[in-house]
């Protein structure tokens, strides 16, 4: 029987599924108004996607590619534009068997931020199923025929568009949202591809929540959805984190630095800073981007600062920080005036040595930079003024040190002409003396010495010809003496006796001149006046030992004039006694009337200031010595005349200057309700305080989370009352009151106050509804549980089983539960039960059912066989830590990065199977993000077959805790970034908790590598507490964490020891070694496959061995049951 021909028909298996799930058509409503902006959103693992059909975990983020995967192993691969790349059903549902229901290549654009009436087109291959339908004869019926489907994967050039419709709002079980609706297309370029099925696509984007919360098409499988509850870290509330400056901080410059960022979940869209009520700096967000730098310089004034940064997300909601900074401007113009004084100084030292004819370059160098600094100086500028100065210091000495070098030549040079030159005058001496003839050996050794030098300055020998001169010149002074003491030994006699004469004569001068200046010194002390006769016997002694020396008797000219110096010297001093009792009754008549003079200008400005009304009491006490001073002048008592009169001009100095400090008291506020850092439950509240303002008052104005609530314009003065009563919204709100005074200066005060409505407990279950009938057995149960006494558990039950339980070990008010479930066929059960910490249990029970589709007319392709086990791995880095008192550490995050990329690329892991969670990686390693990443990431992926690698490098820490199970006394933890150093307990992650995680992971193999260490001592990659004694730590924690089979962790170094850095190697020392053993080095029998033990024996040997080269001691520890040898990577050769 010949084969009839195919039949062609276009492929329908997808047609059951154009809503997944049973999913009724969306309900929307337009919306009047301007649509908000929707920039275009940025995803980081660990983000949900909570959906009808389950919860799509975010497991990869790439450079263009976002992997969704949900529990049953469906996969939806986005690009950052957030259009399909490729989806992969393996649900098990309808339309199960077109595994790949959604291929175009390249991946389409959308243009963001989104706009009604935008649109684009591009074109592509699109790949897409049909089936044919043919007829066979059968060989077991004689005459008969059979039908037979044949499935074909077709590739063929197609138009992918888009457009933004409308502005709408939609009802779906998360809720209603305001939506922007895009409507996609795909349409086939070629005629021969009309057996091409219909592919249309209408989604609704949500700018609230940055993300597509519904979507409905014709053959889009998986990419149908409704979105049953908003994951909370999408929705990420506005929030302003201010690093510097801290509050209360004491600062010198003017100009100091605000750092931090503003994160918002909906879009920022300002930023301003401002300064005692001044706004310094503000920001507008063209694009509403998700995140925002702080990076701002102050114009702070001088004494207390209030800065307050306030944000706007693109909903209106305001958030608002303040930090209280002192500036001390005395203290930066003292630095400033310290550097222009050495800058001075150094400039003088190079003037000394010549430095601006010796090195013009250097001395033209800090001549400008002087000129600038000064240029800031007189500008206020003292933090500028005071870099300019410091540098130009530098110059001016740089600039001496090069002249005196110069200066040092010269000198060399112009020395040895001037011992040149006397050399040639010793040797014309020597001539003189007839030294050849006299002394001819000393001549000779003169002359040699002479030309040698002269051969040395021609070479330029400074040094050399220096010590050849002295030499020459030495030798002939010795020439010119040893001739000169034989030509004159003859004239030595009457040369001795005429130096007798000499001598007499030169004694009876000096005494005649000693004579002539004790008469000098008489008259100078008046004693001709004061001692008229004495003066006249003196002078009578020096007249007849003047007379003496005419007649050359020098022996009585000697005594007559020692006589007469003796009289001088008496009147002299009589005369003084008498003109010293004299002056100094007339210094004291002076010193009193300028001690007047003196009060006088004082009670001036005393009286100038007011001191009558502001400080009368001590002008009453001023006045008072004045007048006593009046009646010791009238006394001629001047000396205590002196004394009362400074005495009264100090009191009216001091009256002075209290009268001032009474005119320049401050506006003070006090802030008597609500308390700082508040928590009420109550919606209004009261703001109460007193305002005390000397000098008299402006304006008052009362602020709440950036907005006007209370103003008062006034002119009154002294102390006022404040009462303003506030209506809060829920969460942190911020109050500032700034108050302006009559001379236009600003004070403010802020309160931080948290309002938390109170609520009853509260199960609201948003999906599934009950007595639903659902297609595909991969959902969800989604609800928010909320109380104001927290929520201690959650637990979720499905047909009687327990499938989820949380306990929150800190109770929050709210809680989101988003938990997949697998139904069985018919009807199922579904009680969500939330518990209070008083122990009070509220529960909601849903029943669904679940219907199976009905089998198509062709059989199914049968469930594709269990895949070869996997590999996993979570490793992560911590380096720099949110909390100042947590030190930084240096290679924790090249640690991380290089133990990621050798699983990869030397060890095999797929790349979606290796979790990077570092410092520089979207997903930043919080203690949410890794509890996430080893507790639901490794649990929703890892099956029983595979194979778990665990790594982390980051401090570790220990923290007192003597009622837990340590023998030691101590908690240890594993220090996230965002962790507390002073509450490890509420912010870190405790080693115990890895009980719990191991728990959750069905793999039977789990390695944990820990490049931390927890004894607290200085260096390495651990720190103290503050609530740490004195350690004496034990690792009975490590095994009994590994005591269960098939569990591994290999630490970094023993209980008491530190895990080092080394900066040669860029690395900590355990994870070099760590990474050398995966890449192939600890592969010892080669054969290409590296096992635990070979790296644990590899590694443990080469840290020790390195450890020990260095000084230090670390020595890596492995705890674990295993059975048999456990292979980790197999090596690429």
């Amino acid at each position: 029987m010949p084969v009839r021909p195919p039949l062609r028909r276009r492929a329908l298996a997808l047609a059951a599924t154009l809503l997944l799930g049973g999913c009724a058509a969306v309900e929307t409503k337009p919306i009047a108004g301007a649509a908000p902006p929707a920039p275009r959103p940025a995803y980081a693992v660990g983000q949900r996607w909570i959906r009808s059909d389950g919860v799509w975990d975010l497991r990869y983020a790439g450079a263009d590619v976002y992997a969704f995967r949900a529990a049953d192993g469906s996969e939806i691969i986005l690009n950052r534009d957030l259009l399909p790349r490729t989806v992969v059903d393996r649900s098990g549902g309808a339309g199960a068997g077109l595994n790949e229901p959604f291929q175009f290549f390249p991946t389409p654009r959308l243009d963001w931020p989104l706009a009604v009436g935008k649109h684009g087109a591009s074109r592509g291959k699109w790949q897409y199923h049909r089936e044919e339908v043919a007829e066979l004869p059968s060989s077991r019926v004689g005459g008969g025929t059979y039908r037979r489907v044949f499935r074909f994967v077709v590739s063929a050039e197609a138009t992918f568009t888009w457009r933004v419709d409308a502005w709408e709002q939609v009802r779906i079980p998360a809720g209603r949202f305001e939506a922007y609706r895009l409507t996609f297309r795909i349409v086939p370029d070629a005629a021969e591809a009309q057996g091409a099925p219909a592919w249309w696509l209408r989604a609704w984007y949500a700018p609230a929540v940055r993300q597509f919360v519904a979507a409905e098409g014709a053959n889009v499988g998986l990419l149908a959805f409704k979105l049953v509850a908003v994951d909370p870290v999408a929705a990420e509330p506005l929030q302003v984190l201010v690093r510097d400056p801290a509050d209360g901080l004491r600062v010198s410059r003017r100009d100091a630095a605000l750092s931090g960022r503003v994160t918002a979940g909906k879009g920022i869209a300002r930023v301003a800073v401002s300064v005692n009520g001044r706004e310094v700096w503000r920001r507008a967000e063209a694009d509403a981007t998700v995140e925002a730098m702080l990076e701002a310089r102050l114009a702070l004034d001088e004494g207390r600062n209030v800065v307050i940064v306030t944000a706007t997300d693109t909903a209106g909601e305001t958030r608002q920080e303040a930090r209280t900074v002192f500036y001390d401007a005395s203290a930066a113009r003292r630095s400033a005036e310290a550097a222009r004084a050495e800058t001075r100084a150094a400039r003088e030292a190079a003037t000394r040595a010549e430095a601006s004819r010796l090195a013009a370059e250097p001395w033209g160098t800090a001549a400008v930079a002087e000129q600038a600094g000064e240029a800031a100086r007189a500008a206020g500028d003292v933090a500028r003024a005071e870099e300019r100065f410091v540098e130009a210091r530098g110059h001016y000495e740089r600039a001496a040190m090069a002249a005196a070098w110069a200066a040092a030549l010269a000198r060399a040079r112009s020395e040895n002409q001037a011992r040149a030159a006397r050399v040639a005058g010793a040797r014309r001496a020597a001539e003189q003396a007839a030294a050849p003839r006299w002394a001819p050996e000393a001549w000779r050794r003169a002359g040699e010495l002479q030309g040698t030098a002269d051969s040395a300055a021609g070479r330029d020998e400074h040094e050399q010809v220096a010590e050849l001169l002295l030499a020459a010149e030495a030798a002939y002074r010795r020439a010119e003496s040893e001739a000169l003491a034989r030509a004159t030994a003859a004239a030595a006699a009457e040369r001795e006796r005429l130096d007798a004469i000499a001598r007499q004569r030169q004694a009876a001068e000096r005494q005649a001149a000693a004579a002539a200046a004790a008469r000098a010194d008489a008259e100078r002390a008046a004693a001709p006046r004061h001692l008229a006769a004495a003066f006249a016997g003196a002078r009578g002694l020096e007249d007849e030992g003047r007379a003496a020396l005419g007649r050359s008797d020098w022996a009585a000219a000697q005594e007559r004039l020692r006589g007469a110096e003796s009289a001088f010297r008496e009147a002299a001093a009589a005369a003084r006694r008498e003109g010293e009792r004299l002056a100094g009754l007339e210094w004291e008549r002076a010193a009193a009337v300028r001690a007047s003079a003196d009060a006088a200008r004082e009670r001036a400005m005393a009286e100038q200031a007011d001191a009558g009304r502001l400080a009368g009491a001590r002008l009453e006490g001023a006045a008072r010595r004045a007048r006593a001073a009046e009646a010791a002048e009238r006394a001629q008592d001047y000396g205590r005349a002196a004394a009362l009169w400074r005495e009264a001009g100090e009191a009216y100095r001091q009256a002075t200057a209290e009268a001032k400090a009474a005119a320049r008291q401050p506006v003070r506020v006090v802030l008597t309700a609500p308390a700082e850092q508040a928590v009420v439950e109550q919606e209004t509240l009261s703001l109460t305080g007193t305002i005390s303002a000397p000098r008299g008052l402006q304006r008052v104005l009362v602020t709440l989370n950036g907005r006007e609530v209370s103003r008062r314009d006034t002119a009154a003065s002294g102390s006022l009352p404040l009462a303003v009563a506030v209506r809060l919204r829920e969460g942190q709100n911020t109050l500032v009151v700034t108050v302006t005074d009559t001379d236009g200066t600003i004070t403010q005060q802020v309160r931080s106050v948290q309002f938390e409505r109170p609520t009853p407990l509260t199960v609201a279950v948003r999906y599934p509804e009950n007595g639903a009938t659902l297609a595909s057995p991969s959902s969800v149960v989604a609800a928010v549980v909320s109380s104001s006494r927290g929520i201690a558990r959650v637990s979720v039950t499905l047909n009687g089983e327990e499938v989820h339980a949380q306990v929150e070990r800190r109770p929050q008010r709210s809680v989101a539960v988003a938990v997949p479930l697998s139904l069985r066929p018919g009807s199922n059960v579904i009680v969500l039960s939330a518990t209070e910490p008083g122990g009070r249990t509220q529960a909601d029970t849903r029943t669904v059912v679940f219907t199976p589709p009905a089998a198509a007319g062709t059989q199914a392709a049968a469930a594709p066989a269990a895949g070869e086990a996997e590999h996993w791995a979570v490793v992560v880095g911590v380096g720099a830590y949110d909390s100042p008192d947590i030190p930084k550490l240096r290679y924790t995050v090249e640690d991380a990065e290089a133990v990621a990329r050798t699983l990869v690329e030397h060890g095999g892991f797929k790349p979606q199977n290796v979790l990077l969670l570092t410092d520089r990686t979207d997903a930043r390693p919080t203690l949410r993000r890794l509890k996430w990443a080893l507790g639901t990431f490794l649990a929703r992926s890892a099956k029983k077959g595979d194979t778990v690698l665990i790594f982390f490098a980051g401090h570790g820490a220990p923290e007192v805790d003597v009622a837990g199970r340590e023998r030691d006394g101590l908690a240890k933890y594993l220090v996230p970034m965002d962790a507390d150093a002073d509450d490890l307990y509420a912010t870190a992650l405790p080693m115990d908790e890895f009980e719990t995680i191991f728990g959750r992971i069905e793999a039977e193999r789990i390695v944990v590598f820990l490049d931390a260490c927890y004894s607290g001592a200085a260096g390495g990659r651990t720190f103290a507490s503050r609530k740490t004694r004195a350690l004496n730590l034990d690792d009975q924690f490590l095994e009994r964490l590994a005591q269960a089979r098939g569990r591994a962790i290999v630490t970094a170094s023993r209980a008491g020891e530190v895990s080092v850095e080394l900066s040669e190697l860029g690395h900590g020392l355990f994870t070099y070694y760590l990474v050398e053993g995966l890449r192939g080095a600890a592969d010892r029998d080669r054969d290409a496959i590296v096992t635990l033990q070979e790296l644990y024996q590899y590694v443990e040997q080469q840290v020790s061995r390195h450890s020990r080269a260095v000084g230090a001691n670390q020595h890596p520890v492995m705890k674990g049951e295993l059975e048999g040898l456990l292979p980790l990577v197999r090596v690429r050769k």
